[in-house]
């Protein structure tokens, strides 16, 4: 069946035109349905943004966050990968809002600008969860480097692969979303194409995302349970932990299932466009399922980030300071980074991390509750050994031998 529309924002055949939900709602076989997703996805959006901005407000302006760590030792991008993971899933569903409300009111037609409003919000949700990812990376390589053996990247060459998967899937992307809304109306089949290779392009950096994410997830939860076993700590140090690894397992789990369904979706789009908007409930379900999952996905990380906070004296959720950071927040009694995720230290070697990084044998030796004292047991083991050796002299010893046994 041919596609007779001469405009990208829909599929005509046999008379009966459908909209690509993607850029047009108004005037099309499915216009009621697909105006009522939109106004649910609007409604549940609204919340998530709301509660994303009380997050954000209670973590940068009251526990004073930041989005990015100054310390020089991790490399050139440093950011703080859970409150730079929540400002761009908080702008990802704030830019979905925008676009959500221009299409069911039919504003803004030109089709540079449908095109560039759906495409912009997705690229804010990538680049944040890239971030969390460089912080788990970070961590990884520190962690790794301190309890095992094997060969990890330096944190100069994980920011040069971030940034080059970043600026390519910038331009990638937008390109083809500009050249698509550009020829949408002088040049129907190279829009089209323009239209298939952006979600080709988007399924092989939704893979990116999604290995890498398992990945360094997999392999941090690996090395914070070795931890868990191979050191004695405090009860509170073993709780902060599992809830750092908890953490790390939500943030895997959305991170992942969410890239690989947007990636086959978006994968099946790329290959069945056409049969997939005409076949009845084809582009409905698509449409539910790419304006639900962001929302859900961003609502999953806020809630996360809610359960690390919330119990007390759980410790720093992610979040991976340095010895000298946690003692003096101690010292303070304040609640400042309890929830933060930053994947920085101030030393080299010594490292002691609060919570959900690996403590060296060198820096356990920092920790007061890591310092082994002199015990009672080794204090009475030695007071018997005195004491037998008394006992020996008295019964083989020089009759004249002073047999007063002097306590230890």
């Amino acid at each position: 069946m041919e596609n007779t529309s001469k405009s990208l924002f829909y599929v005509c055949v046999n008379g009966v035109c459908h909209c690509d939900f993607r850029i047009s709602v108004s005037n099309c076989h499915e216009e009621l349905h697909m105006k009522t997703v939109y106004y649910v996805t609007i409604g549940i959006t609204s919340l998530i943004v709301l509660f994303g901005l009380i997050l954000l407000f209670r973590r940068i302006c009251i526990q004073g966050h930041t989005f990015i760590d100054k310390r020089s030792s991790k490399g050139c991008l440093r950011p703080h990968p859970m409150d730079c993971l929540l400002l761009f899933c908080t702008i990802f569903n704030i830019l979905r809002l925008l676009d959500n409300g221009i299409l069911v009111t039919n504003a803004g037609q030109n089709p540079i600008v449908r095109t560039f409003f759906w495409e912009l919000s997705w690229e804010f949700l990538y680049t944040g969860f890239v971030l969390y990812v460089l912080g788990v990376a970070q961590t990884l390589r520190d962690s790794h480097q301190a309890v095992s053996k094997g060969w990890l990247p330096s944190a100069k060459s994980i920011d040069r692969s971030i940034s080059a998967l970043l600026i390519c899937m910038v331009m990638t992307n937008m390109t083809c979303a500009f050249a698509s809304g550009a020829l949408a109306e002088s040049n129907h089949f190279a829009a089209r194409g323009f239209t298939y290779a952006l979600y080709y392009s988007w399924f092989v950096y939704c893979a990116i995302l999604a290995v890498t994410i398992l990945y360094c997830g997999v392999r941090l939860i690996r090395i914070l349970e070795s931890h868990l076993e191979n050191f004695s700590m405090p009860i509170h140090r073993i709780n902060n932990i599992k809830t750092g690894i908890f953490k790390i397992k939500c943030m895997v789990f959305v991170g992942f299932f969410g890239a690989i369904i947007y990636g086959v979706s978006m994968l099946l789009f790329a290959i069945l466009r056409q049969s997939i908007l005409i076949t009845p409930g084809g582009g409905l379900t698509l449409s539910l399922i790419w304006n639900l999952m962001g929302p859900f996905c961003t609502g999953g990380v806020e809630v996360a980030m809610v359960f690390s906070a919330a119990p007390p004296d759980m410790g720093k959720v992610l979040g991976l300071k340095s010895s000298s950071n946690n003692n003096t927040s101690n010292n303070n009694n304040t609640d400042h980074d309890q929830d933060d995720v930053s994947f920085g230290d101030k030393s080299n070697d010594g490292n002691v991390y609060s919570d959900t990084t690996i403590i060296t044998q060198h820096a356990a030796t920092n920790e007061p509750w890591q310092t082994r004292p002199i015990s009672l047991q080794d204090t009475e083991r030695l007071q018997l050994e005195y004491q037998n050796a008394i006992e020996h002299l008295r019964q083989y010893g020089p009759t004249t031998l002073s047999t007063k046994i002097t306590t230890v």
